[in-house]
């Protein structure tokens, strides 16, 4: 079930560049759904013993912050954060983990080498979770509204969004 979530969130985003169909609906809308599925496996998994407990009480606490932020942010006015690269990665790493720490709670053959596996994903996974959490905090704030000597270079290094503003272009395109 979880490759398929994995394999599906990953093949809508190829299929939906390609064919030039992104909509600022999907790009809410996906990540949302990719905190849920985390969420769900996440706790499944604690509550079944077959993850770690200390590293799924930080993930837990991670997902609490960066949904808490993204409401509070959303309500208050602020422009969204689209995700980066690295918070793309490092979901992937935490899909790849779940069930690979499901296989190593096994009497399986591959339980050893999937115990080795799930933990290769997970840490770094983990670890890169809340580096981009920090790139979005920083993100966020360079994007805060009123903020003077905000830049379009602050916009393209942290891929930040705003509706009907390229920070390709930058302040021309606010003009427009």
């Amino acid at each position: 079930m979880l490759v398929a979530i994995g394999v599906s969130d990953w093949a809508d985003g190829v299929v939906a560049r390609a064919l030039h169909q992104i909509s600022s609906v999907g790009q809410i809308f996906d990540p949302i759904c990719d905190r849920l599925a985390v969420g769900g496996a996440l706790v499944t998994l604690l509550a079944t013993g077959y993850y770690p407990r200390t590293l799924g009480a930080a993930l837990l606490v991670r997902e609490g912050i960066i949904s808490l932020a993204t409401v509070l942010l959303a309500l208050a006015g602020w422009p969204r954060i689209k995700v980066t690269m690295l918070g793309k990665a490092a979901t992937l790493m935490l899909m790849f983990s779940f069930p690979l720490f499901v296989t190593a709670a096994t009497d399986w053959p591959s339980a050893a080498t999937a115990d080795v596996l799930a933990k290769a994903f997970a840490y770094p996974g983990t670890v890169a979770y809340y580096v981009a959490l920090a790139q979005y905090g920083v993100a966020a704030l360079r994007a805060a509204p009123g903020r003077r000597g905000r830049s379009a270079e602050d916009g393209q290094a942290f891929a930040l969004e705003t509706p009907g503003v390229s920070p390709a272009r930058g302040k021309a395109a606010e003009e427009q």
